[in-house]
């Protein structure tokens, strides 16, 4: 079973969800057990699993700027490309303490790609 490390973690995913759902707010009724669940189009799909937290964030990220998403399957880059969104996302609060010749260099490394 590929996903034997994760049966733990998905097991309290699972127990959490459930009394999340039960403690619903009183007077909606809808089951969301029943929701359709579908994905957007230029998403890309990560069968492996390695990627998926990231992909996700990217992913909103994506929706609320009609960006479109690039995957990335090395994972040195994927690790690269991850420190630089994270370094130089507009709401990190820390963004302008970075010295500026870093700052610098996470760009033109950015460009690279």
């Amino acid at each position: 079973m590929p996903y034997k490390r994760f049966a733990e973690a998905i097991t309290m995913t699972s127990k959490k969800y459930k009394i999340a759902y039960n403690k619903k707010r009183s007077g909606w009724a809808e089951d969301i057990f029943k929701w359709e669940h579908t994905i957007q189009t230029g998403v890309p799909i990560d069968l492996r699993g390695f990627n998926t937290s990231y992909l996700v964030l990217q992913a909103m990220t994506m929706w609320g700027n009609d960006r479109q998403m690039k995957f990335v399957g090395d994972a040195k880059i994927f690790r690269r490309n991850f420190v630089i969104d994270l370094l130089s996302y507009e709401d990190n609060s820390c963004r302008y303490v970075i010295p500026a010749n870093i700052q610098q260099r996470l760009i033109d490394i950015a460009k690279k790609d």
